[in-house]
């Protein structure tokens, strides 16, 4: 289970998410990008795409994991439909996130603000009474 709520923020965009898991937590960040940028999607999908991020902290994995999101989404005017994530340890202590996502084209009128990135402003993990949850700025 997850939510997530839109922030009142001075100039950028800020989501408070919540979950059980640290993969719905992610999950919930990146559908509160989506319904950040844009209003709905076509019905048609384009592509099956995959990436992997690797990072020290579950914090520069989240804001690498939602720039890459932008990225796809300003450069190729795609985004996903369907989405799954998985995050893994490794020996070293380096954290891995495996993404698989269904990708749709965005219409130019259905775009309702550009996200410059995803930032670190007081971006913290927190685990509390079972809960994943943070706050995460996206300048826009």
């Amino acid at each position: 289970m997850y939510n997530y709520n839109f922030i009142d923020h001075t100039a950028d965009i800020c989501i408070f998410a919540k979950a059980d898991s640290i993969e719905e937590l992610f999950f919930a960040f990146a559908q509160g990008f989506k319904n950040s940028v844009i209003k709905k999607l076509t019905l048609n999908p384009l592509k099956k795409i995959s990436f992997s991020i690797e990072s020290d902290s579950c914090e520069e994995l989240l804001v690498d994991f939602l720039n890459e999101l932008n990225y796809l989404f300003s450069t190729d005017l795609i985004m996903f439909k369907d989405i799954r994530v998985s995050l893994q340890n490794n020996a070293s202590g380096s954290l891995f996130l495996d993404t698989e996502a269904e990708m749709y084209k965005v219409s130019i009128e259905d775009i309702v603000t550009e996200i410059k990135a995803a930032t670190y402003h007081n971006l913290k993990i927190d685990f509390k009474d079972g809960m994943f949850s943070a706050y995460l700025v996206f300048d826009v």
